[in-house]
């Protein structure tokens, strides 16, 4: 617990550092948000697409979460939902939203506590991986651009390397023939708290079943990441009126987005999310591009604050959630510290030292250097 809060400490320095850096730096420049003057309906307009993104988010989710058996009113899944984005925008503690919405399910599904946890797995899984497919697509789109510069060619390699690395994880672990196989089982057998693992990776398993639920997930997804592109597009036309290749946003905000929801950013990707859209935006002909992120800040904290509310409305709930994950996060450390010492005592059962006339042989040479010297 203490070295998780440490590693929060961490990326909170992180977080202002960079802030101090774009700012001082010149970055971000603060004249750049004059244009919100004249530009401010888009700013108002941007708010909308957003909150469609997390209503669908909310179908979701409730669609993967009925496929594990669990059925959860479509009120209640926003709700949560909002409380999830509340927790990912603001410093509330060492818990983020995703964790908030899994032990929320967890807590009043004890027999599904990990399918309940694993469907917010899932959900984060697809939408990834979406995101990915959808800057594939953009670059059909932006072959000209993006063959006029090196810098955007790495990124599009990139993106093809993350879509195929993912495919075959995808394939391995679905596959019978793989799964079967005598050397992945030992593998699974070695692996530290693997009786946890083993029982998600069978929740997970469960939608190999359900083809339908996942191909309406993929496609809930793609509208989701359409609508973060059109987002970022109203932002960005607040900001500037001088016209750019607004298909270039098709390719440079998923990826921005991907590189934002990697685990060891801060909580909403504060100050690494401005220094992304800052170095990505360009390309598009938007200089403004940590502008563009701060706006877009600004338009997620209008929904938190919806997100509050329905926190209120559930503090008791939320509070059992996060007392559960800290309580799972603390069972975690202590299991992998207990299987740490059983390993260390399994070696030396192996291997238990030289005999004790060889230990006293060293002992006695030992002893005689250190006379003679």
């Amino acid at each position: 617990m203490a070295r998780r809060k440490l590693g929060f400490a961490l990326k909170l320095l992180v977080a202002g550092g960079l802030f101090a850096w774009l700012f001082g730096s010149g970055r971000i420049d603060l004249r750049d948000f004059a244009a919100i003057r004249d530009g401010w309906p888009w700013f108002v307009a941007a708010i909308v697409p957003y909150g469609l993104v997390l209503l669908l988010c909310a179908l979701r989710w409730r669609l993967l979460l009925r496929a594990q058996g669990i059925e959860y009113t479509l009120r209640d899944t926003v709700a949560l939902t909002l409380v999830g984005h509340l927790f990912n925008q603001f410093l509330i503690g060492t818990t983020g939203g995703d964790m908030v919405k899994a032990y929320a399910v967890a807590i009043e599904q004890p027999g599904r506590r990990g399918a309940g946890v694993m469907s917010v797995v899932v959900d984060r899984i697809i939408g990834l991986l979406v995101l990915v497919l959808v800057a594939l697509g953009a670059i059909t789109l932006n072959l000209e651009a993006i063959g006029g510069e090196p810098r955007l060619q790495a990124l599009a390699w990139l993106a093809g390397a993350l879509f195929a690395g993912s495919a075959c994880c995808g394939y391995a672990f679905f596959s019978e023939r793989v799964r079967s196989h005598a050397a992945v089982r030992w593998l699974t057998s070695k692996l530290p708290l693997r009786e946890r693992i083993v029982r998600l990776s069978e929740a997970v398993y469960v939608y190999k079943h359900h083809p339908g639920v996942v191909l309406a997930a993929v496609a809930l997804s793609v509208a989701v990441h359409l609508l973060v592109v059109l987002t970022s597009l109203f932002l960005a036309f607040a900001l500037t009126r001088e016209p750019f290749p607004w298909a270039t946003f098709l390719f440079l905000i998923p990826l921005a987005q991907i590189a934002m929801a990697i685990p060891v950013n801060p909580p909403g990707a504060a100050g690494t999310g401005e220094w992304i859209y800052q170095s990505l935006l360009p390309f598009a002909g938007v200089p403004q591009g940590g502008a563009v992120c701060l706006l877009q800040r600004f338009v997620y904290y209008a929904w938190a604050c919806v997100g509050c509310f329905c926190y209120l409305r559930r503090k008791s709930k939320v509070a059992r959630a996060m007392e559960a994950a800290q309580e799972d996060e603390e069972s975690h450390e202590a299991q992998q510290r207990h299987e740490a010492q059983g390993d260390h005592l399994a070696r030396s059962v192996r291997d238990p030292g030289p005999p004790a006339h060889r230990h006293r042989e060293l002992c006695e040479r030992v002893d005689s250097g250190a006379r003679e010297a």
